[in-house]
């Protein structure tokens, strides 16, 4: 037999729509009722409507993807069907926005239940990064764990009051968390405002570490929601479709501009190949969905040629044009830039892939020399 329940969409504490979800794989098969248009998740509203296909594609984004590792060996572990049931059972609350799906049959607020305010149980985080032999009826589901996007282990946890996140790494590799780190110094010395990564090692596996940049008042918005918001025009690029969204959102345009203009240059410099449209986005107020900007630069992990045998500046871009080198050309403004002495550059990049433990010196010595090549290029683009 085939159960059907209904969960009302929430934005904080604002419901948003009732939905119909098919119990078994937690799909929406319906809109209900709708009660806040203007809270609807951007990019899910045509023609004055929340559109059902639009608003189901972006609740299976928010849970864990099927590409996870690791991620069919626990679903056999938990007993469940697929992700998507995984994340409803936390509610699909996450500690990147303020979306959460209530049951209608239960008497629960954002107040009780968000993980910016609250606590949360740490054992799906230890299931899913295999650290954890506990079984089933001892698993709290209500954690931010059962909704993190991507495709690497990772749990959260809180340190000091601060919700920080623990990212794995490729395990034929293992270098993702190094590069995190090497993109943050190089942020460091460029000036562009980032999220701080660190790397750490638990149980002999390493791990980056960073802290959320979203709080109990502001939200991430992924770039792919503003522009789905709003269709192209025929003489769009993808950045100015991008851009043009941004303005007629409401933003303030040319610090974005020069914000996308850094990112653009960091990700040439240590040859960013995974900069896609959900690992950048803007920052809003959730409650009056004012716009704040663009956010601090994040994961940077799929970088300094991890998967690539020849290391060159030959690096297929995601976002706006084929390569990371033709990208640049979008990069009109480099008076922000100033110019890292290559010894500083090339040890900044050596020094920290020097602690990879199996990493070879030749390799680490070419990605070390590429990166400042690459920023050289860079130097004389600004001094065009």
């Amino acid at each position: 037999m085939t159960n059907f329940t209904i969960w009302t969409l929430m934005h904080k504490q604002i419901p948003v729509a009732d939905v119909e979800l098919l119990e078994r794989n937690a799909t929406i098969m319906r809109i209900v009722d709708t009660y806040n248009i203007h809270h609807a998740p951007l990019g899910t509203v045509v023609n004055g409507v929340i559109d059902y296909e639009l608003l189901e594609r972006w609740l299976g984004k928010r849970a864990i993807p099927a590409s996870r590792t690791h991620i069919d060996e626990v679903l056999e572990k938990l007993n469940l069907a697929n992700t998507r049931v995984l994340s409803l059972k936390g509610f699909g609350l996450n500690l990147s926005d303020h979306y959460w799906l209530k049951p209608m049959v239960e008497n629960i607020s954002w107040d009780e239940v968000n993980f910016f305010l609250n606590g949360f149980s740490g054992t799906i985080g230890e299931v899913m990064t295999r650290n954890s032999e506990l079984p089933v009826t001892e698993i709290d589901f209500l954690s931010p764990d059962s909704s993190v996007d991507g495709w690497l282990e990772k749990k959260w946890m809180i340190e000091d009051g601060k919700r920080i996140l623990i990212k794995g790494a490729n395990p034929l590799y293992n270098q993702e968390p190094y590069n995190e780190k090497i993109a943050t110094d190089i942020m460091n010395l460029l000036g562009i405002n980032h999220i701080a990564y660190d790397i750490s090692i638990l149980n002999n596996k390493p791990y980056s570490k960073c802290e959320t940049f979203a709080t109990a008042t502001t939200e991430l918005i992924p770039a792919v929601n503003v522009v789905k918001a709003i269709p192209p025009i025929d003489a769009d690029t993808r950045l100015s479709h991008l851009l043009r969204n941004c303005e007629q959102l409401g933003m303030d345009v040319e610090p974005i501009k020069q914000e996308l203009d850094k990112m653009m240059v960091l990700d040439y410099m240590i040859g960013n190949y995974d900069r896609h449209w959900r690992n950048f986005g803007f920052i809003r107020k959730a409650e009056t969905l004012e716009w704040l900007g663009f956010a601090p630069i994040f994961d940077s992990g799929a970088s300094l040629w991890q998967f690539h045998e020849q290391i060159n500046d030959d690096v297929k871009s995601l976002t706006f044009a084929e390569t990371l080198k033709e990208q640049l050309k979008f990069v009109k403004d480099f008076s922000w830039y100033r110019p890292i002495s290559d010894e500083i550059l090339y040890d900044t990049v050596y020094l920290t892939l020097d602690k990879h433990p199996t990493m070879q010196t030749d390799r680490k010595r070419k990605i070390s020399k590429q990166v400042v090549a690459n920023a050289n290029y860079i130097t004389k683009l600004a001094l065009k």
